[in-house]
């Protein structure tokens, strides 16, 4: 059932939950009010998008083996997040809500898109996100601690942690898959580690707004290098001084806080 951007106002009926062979119920982009109903019936879905509504009240909880997508972003849901459960669940999209608590380690391993970005959530990030993740994003909410230092993440295309409390040094990752990195506006400090640097699949990479040194790369002839393009930026509040002072001879670095001129390009889709 396909009734997105109809002009709906309302509450969402309880007697939807009669269809229960409905494997698709999208009512996206309309007025709706009120909570979600309990759809203990549709043991059939499998898609459901209740994006860009002005919903209130708490996220349904779903334990249906069939449910793979949950999309309610844009709304206005309060409370907890709940455990994310469900062993077909693909994607969950939680963006530009209300919802408050921390994330508890995923029950299930089909997971690969997580969006709960524009939130009120906090604690740390789960290690156990690393594992077979391929789109998270938790920008813009209060999550605090370090990041997972898990060396090999192979699964992961775009990472989007920016805008959050986030310290301690950024990992040493491998990620010959990833193609998008923003760690913007958090607290990170240390130097950028070269396994990023040099990775040749990233197209978009952004470390603006921490605490960061930009270490000194030196190649054939003593040149500091930095990569400052349309597909990588660095910018950060300070820099260090290299012992051989190559810094001083970047035409980059011309006065203190060192940084790079903007703008920056636009992060992937």
């Amino acid at each position: 059932m396909i009734l997105a951007n109809k002009n709906m106002n309302g509450t969402i009926p309880t007697s939807i939950t009669a269809l229960t062979a409905l494997t698709r119920l999208d009512l996206s982009q309309n007025s709706l009010v009120g909570m979600i109903p309990g759809l203990y019936g549709l043991y059939m879905l499998e898609d459901l998008n209740l994006g860009h509504n002005m919903l209130s009240g708490l996220v349904p909880l779903f334990y249906y083996a069939s449910l793979k997508i949950m999309n309610i972003t844009s709304n206005n849901l309060t409370g907890l997040l709940p455990t994310i459960s469900g062993t077909a669940l693909e994607v969950l999209d939680l963006q530009n809500n209300a919802l408050s608590g921390s994330i508890l380690d995923p029950s299930q391993h089909n997971l690969h898109t997580l969006l709960l970005g524009s939130n009120n959530l906090s604690g740390s990030i789960p290690s156990a996100l690393f594992s077979s993740i391929q789109n998270l994003g938790l920008s813009n909410n209060q999550f605090s601690g370090s990041i997972p230092e898990i060396i090999v993440i192979t699964s992961f295309r775009k990472i989007d942690l920016s805008h959050n409390l986030l310290d301690g040094t950024i990992p040493h990752w491998v990620a010959p898959n990833l193609l998008s990195l923003d760690l913007s506006s958090n607290q990170l400090s240390g130097t950028i580690p070269e396994s990023l640097i040099y990775n040749s699949s990233l197209q978009y990479l952004n470390f603006n707004n921490n605490k960061l040194c930009y270490g000194c790369f030196n190649f054939s002839g003593g040149q500091c290098f930095l990569i400052y393009n349309s597909s990588k930026v660095l910018k950060n509040c300070y820099c260090n001084t290299c012992s051989n002072g190559c810094v001083d001879n970047c035409p980059l670095f011309s006065s203190s806080p060192y940084s790079i001129p903007s703008p920056f390009p636009s992060p992937i889709p």
